[in-house]
């Protein structure tokens, strides 16, 4: 993305130099630890949650429909918790110029709660009543099948996304690097 950026610089904006000399080397290396740390986190994540029809697909390949089609409404309550939680990051990171730590613990407590109980209101619905939206969604046939790991899928999705207040407010205040281990621990754990 960066090297179209720059072509697209380059071609629609010839007025505006762009230069390679004009770096800071000390701002780069920043940038590049801030960055492979998170790198990590993406590569673990993609392992997570990216990998796993492929994996279902590989050793019972005649399930992959059935995981497919749960996967989707467990994809539905992840994209919710990253919507509500996108505001935490820039408003975390501006008050941390301004806050104890104290006062970060307790704001990570209250969006934790309100993380929670959001987290509890979207899949309680898939797992009480989970056969009946999958039926009307793909049929009776289908939901039969897939509403095992619908539930599956969405109490583990809850589990792990209890803590996704806690990842964005390490991102946030640029202390993403002491959570690499358990991003790897995940990764492997899931494979």
């Amino acid at each position: 993305t960066g090297l179209l950026q720059f072509e697209a610089w380059r071609r629609w904006a010839r007025k505006i130099r762009l230069s390679l000399r004009g770096l800071d080397p000390a701002v780069v290396r920043k940038m590049l630890i801030y960055c492979s740390s998170l790198a990590v986190w993406t590569a673990g994540m993609l392992l997570v949650s990216g990998l796993d029809i492929t994996i279902v697909g590989r050793y019972d390949f005649g399930q992959t429909a059935f995981y497919s089609i749960a996967t989707q409404p467990t994809n539905l309550i992840i994209a919710i918790m990253g919507a509500a939680l996108a505001p935490l990051m820039s408003a975390a990171s501006a008050l941390t110029v301004h806050r104890s730590p104290l006062q970060m613990g307790a704001i990570l407590t209250r969006m934790t709660r309100y993380a929670t109980l959001l987290l509890a209101v979207s899949a309680a619905p898939l797992l009480v009543g989970g056969y009946w939206v999958l039926r009307a969604w793909v049929g009776p046939v289908f939901a039969t099948h897939a509403v095992g790991y619908l539930r599956i899928l969405i109490l583990a999705n809850v589990l792990r996304n209890i803590c996704a207040p806690y990842a964005s407010m390490l991102v946030a205040t640029d202390s993403q690097k002491i959570a690499i281990f358990g991003a790897i621990a995940e990764a492997v754990v899931n494979v």
